[in-house]
């Protein structure tokens, strides 16, 4: 397997259980713990670099991906319980602009 279809599978993972995640904890907490699986994934990535252990290259890309991924739908979420239809549609674009 390669680090990138383990970045694939961080992200499949990421988006199937952080959105019922943010619905059931909360938004804030959820959001909050894809920053840290962000943090801790890319410190991961960043030590498995310099100790030459793809093992842990492997699982810092999976957090990193699961955090990452996972902050882009807990985005779309926000904007549906916030803004009416119009602001949401011009979020949205600007969200894909962005990315």
């Amino acid at each position: 397997m390669s680090l990138q279809s383990v970045f694939a599978m961080g992200c499949i993972i990421g988006l199937l259980i952080m959105p019922a995640i943010s619905d059931t904890r909360g938004k804030f907490k959820a959001m909050n713990l894809c920053l840290l699986f962000m943090l801790f994934g890319d410190l991961f990535v960043f030590l498995g670099i310099f100790s030459k252990m793809y093992y842990i290259i492997a699982l810092g890309q999976m957090m990193a991906a699961f955090g990452s991924i996972s902050v882009a739908a807990i985005s779309y979420s926000l904007n549906s319980d916030f803004f009416s239809d119009d602001p949401r549609q011009k979020a949205v674009i600007y969200y894909c602009a962005a990315w």
